[in-house]
């Protein structure tokens, strides 16, 4: 043969071509007779058994290597293959052994046939997934416990929610309380977007001739917000019983929650009308800060108005460090209703361009709403509300309707 740089090949036969591609797998390469024996094993599996060399493996069994469990599940699926000639594909199994170790790899195994197709063995490839195995054992973990945690804090909510439906549950119907012919009669309707809400209302005696209305709306949701709001219901009921005036109820409350929460990162306010409605005189004594103005409905022809506007509301409560909120009076003739709202009833409707203020238009609404009871209207607003609301922009609803009987 002439010319340079010609080499002569020699081509390699099966049995070293197969060596080549055992020794230099990462995988457990390994051949079995029909009793389980090994006939060989690859330089991988050698190492993963302890041996210096594959041909030490060569007539031994997964009993000389494996504790008894995993030698027999090894041995039942080599079983099975022969019987029914159906391969086993990445079954991951988990390997202990006589020290106590256990290890976890994925396992695919076939029937060896001869030339007549008659079934003369086993041989298998595993992969070793410890690791893996190991750190799926572990988000599996993190997973359950943090499912029991979820579920603690689902069972924690639902008793939450239902301690505070107990307490808006809990609520005056007339006034005076047991009056075969009450003065005042009192409807209520309250939605919340989650479980827990910022929400709440107290209606009470006040005295002996006045009744307290006190609504509050605290900024958020969820549990933050409910927990605020049930911190503040205990500090009007409080003050309730110590007939505070509700300018001062409201003052009180700011200075309060202004001291929760000072630092800047954490500011929390919320909004609250508080009134004072003499039922002997139809006098209503008020304070706002920072709410929605009630609407008084009045029979025809007076209609419905508000309160007041936007410049005779105080600021929110918790801004501020030292507030005084500035009392004002109302009449409430016989006949006609005060509503008290959060403004989840007046600022849900998307569906709706708006042209005044929220409370105005829904004064032009209320005035073409002629002759509804008081419980039909509430009924009406509290429905449509809940109607309007986008799905993404759900509020907490609260509603408290004050009826002035004839």
């Amino acid at each position: 043969m002439s010319g340079t740089g010609s080499r002569e090949t020699v081509p390699l036969g099966e049995s070293e071509m197969l060596r080549l591609l055992m020794d230099s797998h990462a995988d457990h390469i390994y051949f079995k007779d029909l009793e389980g024996r090994f006939l060989r094993i690859n330089s991988a599996q050698a190492r993963w058994f302890g041996l210096d060399s594959p041909e030490e493996a060569v007539g031994k069994t997964d009993q000389d290597f494996f504790a008894d469990e995993h030698a027999r599940d090894a041995r039942a699926d080599e079983e099975r293959i022969i019987r029914t000639g159906l391969p086993m594909i990445g079954k991951v199994e988990m390997e202990t052994w006589p020290d106590g170790r256990r290890t976890w790899v994925s396992t695919t195994k076939f029937p060896i046939r001869n030339k007549s197709g008659v079934i003369i063995g086993t041989f298998g490839v595993s992969r070793d997934v410890t690791e893996q195995h190991l750190k799926d054992e572990q988000l599996s973990r993190a997973v359950e416990n943090l499912r029991q945690v979820n579920e603690r804090y689902r069972q924690e909510l639902a008793l939450a929610g239902d301690v505070m439906s107990a307490l808006a549950a809990n609520r005056l119907e007339s006034f005076p309380e047991h009056a075969s012919r009450p003065n005042i009669r009192f409807h209520y309707r309250y939605s919340a977007a989650e479980q827990l809400s910022g929400d709440f209302f107290v209606v009470a005696p006040y005295n002996a001739t006045s009744a307290i209305v006190f609504l509050c709306d605290v900024m958020g949701h969820g549990v933050s917000a409910a927990l605020i709001a049930a911190i503040m219901r205990v500090w009007v009921g409080q003050m309730v019983r110590k007939e505070t005036p509700p300018g001062v109820i409201l003052s009180t409350l700011n200075r309060r929650v202004h001291a929760l929460f000072s630092e800047p990162d954490t500011l929390r306010f919320a909004t609250a009308f508080c009134g004072v409605v003499d039922a002997a005189r139809g006098l209503l004594r008020y304070a706002a800060a920072g709410h929605p103005s009630p609407i008084l409905v009045e029979q025809s022809p007076a209609g419905a108005h508000t309160l007041y506007d936007s410049r005779g509301k105080g600021p929110g409560l918790g801004l501020q460090q030292a507030m005084d909120y500035e009392e004002s009076e109302a009449a409430l003739p016989p006949g006609s209703t005060l509503l008290v709202f959060s403004d989840g009833l007046v600022e849900g409707d998307a569906t709706r361009v708006q042209v005044h203020s929220p409370e105005l238009e829904l004064c032009d609404r209320l005035a073409r709403q002629t002759g509804l009871s008081a419980a039909a209207l509430v009924n009406d607003l509290f429905s449509s509300a809940r109607a309007g609301s986008r799905a993404d922009m759900q509020d907490d609803i609260c509603l408290v309707a004050v009826e002035m009987m004839r």
